[in-house]
């Protein structure tokens, strides 16, 4: 109790503070001095006893700071009021993250599992060039499925595409190969370092349309590329068969000093009406791959059930 007396006194005396004085600055620079000190403190227990770099404490601070301020000035409610709405506006946030990656959750422990030791869980994978239930596409390359199409990472945020681990480990990088899941046209724009896209004039569900499927993540941190030479940057419109290897797994992400988990990114593009593919950062742009590969990743369909080939 002695140890927090001071510390007692002074925020006793800050609370006492309105009723001694009406001085507009001597307050403000009071309450500047009390939130920045609060904002510290809480900081200084993450960043300095925990060694964690955390912004979360500016975002939760800030957002109800913002609504307290927003309520006594727009609408002149009681400061009282506005304190208990910031409180329960920093509050949300972080629930909207919980509840935004509540699909994504149950598969990140089964990932972890797989990648320790891949080996042991071979069923739970799927291979380069199977084909599952007489499905039109054949599986893209080996591995286990661990992020699906419409997992959420952050809000407002939908996976447009699969995301299939190797069995080789997060180490064995430039090792497991990628196949065409359909006879298409490849390009490779000059700029692209570990990606591939492939036109297929005929949609094998929707024959009056065209689509595209798109793989990248084939090449190492610094962006030396894993696909084929048969596929240089330039590459236009080579026609290719389904299964023919186009290259391999790999982890880059265009920042070395943060790379991704080895794995291959697949999706399936949709065609904007033009002859061009649409924007695959946009799950509005992809189509669920489920149908073509006759394997359920669908996220909202599978759950936190495997993605893999149902046994006959």
């Amino acid at each position: 109790m002695r140890r927090h007396a001071a510390a007692l006194v002074v925020f006793g005396a800050a609370a006492l503070a309105p009723l001694a004085t009406r001085d507009a600055y001597f307050l403000d620079s009071l309450v500047l001095i009390l939130m920045w000190g609060a904002l510290s403190a809480a900081w200084n227990v993450a960043g300095g006893y925990a060694g964690q770099v955390s912004l979360g404490h500016s975002a939760f601070f800030g957002l109800g700071a913002y609504a307290a301020a927003l309520l006594a000035t727009r609408w002149e409610l009681s400061p009282w009021i506005g304190l208990a709405a910031g409180m329960a506006a920093a509050a949300l946030l972080p629930v909207a993250f919980f509840v935004s990656s509540r699909i994504v959750s149950p598969r990140l422990p089964r990932l972890r599992q797989f990648l320790s030791n891949p080996g042991a869980h071979a069923d739970w994978q799927i291979g380069a060039g199977e084909r599952c239930r007489g499905a039109p596409f054949l599986q893209p390359t080996d591995g286990y499925i661990g992020f699906v199409w419409g997992d959420s990472f952050r809000p407002g945020y939908a996976h447009q595409g699969i995301d299939i681990f190797g069995p080789t480990g997060p180490d064995g990088l430039g090792q497991t190969p990628v196949v065409a899941a359909y006879d298409g046209y490849l390009t490779r724009l000059p700029e692209w370092r570990s990606a591939v896209i492939l036109r297929h004039p005929r949609d094998p569900l929707q024959p009056g349309r065209q689509i595209w499927t798109y793989y990248t993540h084939m090449a190492d941190p610094e962006g030396r590329s894993f696909i084929e030479p048969a596929f240089p940057p330039g590459t236009t419109e080579k026609f290719v068969r389904a299964g023919t290897q186009i290259g391999y797994q790999g982890n880059y992400s265009a920042d070395p000093s943060s790379p991704t988990g080895m794995h291959l990114h697949f999706s399936i593009v949709s065609d904007d009406g033009q002859g061009r593919f649409r924007n695959e950062l946009e799950i509005r742009n992809t189509l669920d791959p489920s149908p073509y590969l006759g394997i359920e990743v669908n996220a909202d369909r599978l759950g936190d059930g495997l993605a893999v080939c149902p046994r006959e």
